[in-house]
């Protein structure tokens, strides 16, 4: 039986001692479904279209909170009391604003 690897994101993780670590992050076409729904939500097309301002927003944070939890929740084992990130984006995760992300404080969903 010949298995066949799905495309698929990964992140590279580099500490303050050279340590590096790899956290795979899940399959492409769930990541890049994730970015096209929360770009969706952030392009205000919905406001635009007469949804209330806070279905919009709930709509945005669902959509931001799904994109976070799979491209950033897990790297922050990794990052430990980091002062600074370096976020090298590659395919459609260049698209997305990571600072523009919901946080995990207070998100519930």
């Amino acid at each position: 039986m010949v298995m066949r690897e799905s495309p698929s994101y990964a992140a590279l993780v580099t500490s303050i001692d050279g340590a590096i670590g790899i956290v795979l992050l899940g399959s492409a076409a769930i990541v890049e479904h994730a970015v096209e729904d929360w770009r969706q939500e952030a392009s205000g097309r919905a406001i635009a279209s007469g949804v209330a301002s806070t279905t919009a927003e709930a709509d945005y944070r669902l959509a931001g909170t799904r994109l976070r939890r799979l491209v950033w929740d897990p790297l922050t084992p990794l990052l430990g009391r980091a002062a600074q990130v370096s976020v090298v984006p590659d395919g459609a995760l260049n698209l997305a604003s990571f600072s523009a992300l919901p946080t995990a404080i207070g998100v519930s969903g």
